[in-house]
């Protein structure tokens, strides 16, 4: 958008709980998404894998903000992730490059 960077829409379908800060990939629709969760397309551990879905931990490890569906690799550890956002090896945008760690 002109306004700036939008929400993450990796396809990956999900009902997201924000207690425990987890995917629920068995829920099939919005519509069956229960109140108090979240339905988002930015599920990355509802990805498809050779085995179906399943979770995704590709090591690059971040604190995921579902509020906004990005990861900040600044966040060092899980015990500084605060509270609303998720710990997760999981965020492909903290991948390391050539010039070190990632973003």
């Amino acid at each position: 958008t002109d306004d700036g960077p939008g929400p993450i829409d990796d396809g990956n379908d999900g009902c997201y709980d924000p207690t425990i800060h987890e995917c629920d990939c068995s829920i099939a629709s919005e519509d069956d998404c229960p109140q108090g969760m979240v339905w988002t397309s930015g599920c990355a551990s509802c990805a498809p894998t050779d085995d179906g879905p399943g979770p995704i931990d590709d090591g690059n490890d971040g604190c995921y903000d579902p509020t906004i569906h990005e990861c900040d690799c600044s966040i060092a550890s899980e015990d500084d992730c605060p509270q609303g956002m998720v710990w997760t090896s999981g965020c492909a945008s903290c991948a390391p490059t050539d010039d070190g760690p990632g973003p």
